[in-house]
């Protein structure tokens, strides 16, 4: 459409995305008007993504608000969240985060940066800012990418 219309494409999705993913039927979201779109991103994302390598993802709420290190901040079964798989994909994260002698929220930030993905953080506090840029030292080997993609 940008082509047809002689301006420029856009270059950056900026959509909720993290190391979770939300139950199926919780990804669509109707507004108001009643049109669908989704939430979080999807595989369709994705494979948007690996077609269009000049677009990029970057990601809000990428460490889910808190809820990967602050236990009065459990998951969300509103946003999809509280389900079977995602708690063994987060019992993955926080044994590999434990193996690499991290947090789960530098595992996240380091699993998403892996896939070519931008998170958006919001630190409320000098710690958590620390916490997030350590997360730039850490190294995920293939197999261990391989681990979090598959749990």
């Amino acid at each position: 459409m940008a082509a047809a219309q002689g301006v420029a494409q856009y270059s950056v999705i900026q959509q909720h995305s993290s190391y979770l993913w939300p139950n199926p039927p919780s990804l669509q979201h109707v507004s108001r008007h009643g049109t669908a779109h989704y939430q979080h991103a999807g595989v369709e994302h994705f494979d948007y993504l690996s077609e269009h390598p000049d677009v990029t993802l970057v990601a809000y709420q990428a460490l889910l608000t808190g809820s990967y290190t602050r236990p009065d901040r459990p998951f969300s079964a509103q946003r999809g969240y509280a389900h079977p798989t995602a708690y063994v994909r987060y019992q993955t994260l926080r044994q590999i985060a434990q193996d690499l002698g991290a947090t789960p929220n530098q595992v996240v930030l380091t699993w998403l940066l892996h896939h070519n993905v931008i998170p958006l953080i919001g630190a409320s506090s000098l710690e958590q800012l620390e916490e997030a840029l350590a997360a730039l030292d850490i190294e995920l080997d293939a197999d261990l990418v391989d681990h979090l993609d598959n749990a």
